[in-house]
């Protein structure tokens, strides 16, 4: 989460008590875009966030993402990222 609201932190408090480890670890609290970058490549996020992923690279990859979907289903989908 980026820029989160000063109500998520506390109320993320209470709401992580009853999620599981797995879930728990993996939501992050991010004060910019910045640190996004620890964790996932440039490339892979929109240019709104500082990454070089522009709003046409979405559409392309979100119409590749559904075709292949489609034509594999679930557990034979690709892998994009």
């Amino acid at each position: 989460m980026i820029n989160e609201s000063f109500v998520l932190k506390p109320c993320w408090k209470i709401i992580k008590v009853f999620l599981s480890e797995k879930i728990r670890n993996r939501v992050y609290f991010h004060s910019s875009a910045e640190k996004l970058f620890d964790y996932f490549p440039r490339a892979l996020l929109p240019t709104e966030y500082g990454g070089d992923l522009r709003e046409n690279d979405m559409e392309n990859w979100s119409r590749k993402a559904n075709a292949d979907h489609k034509k594999h289903g679930v557990t034979g989908q690709l892998n994009y990222f």
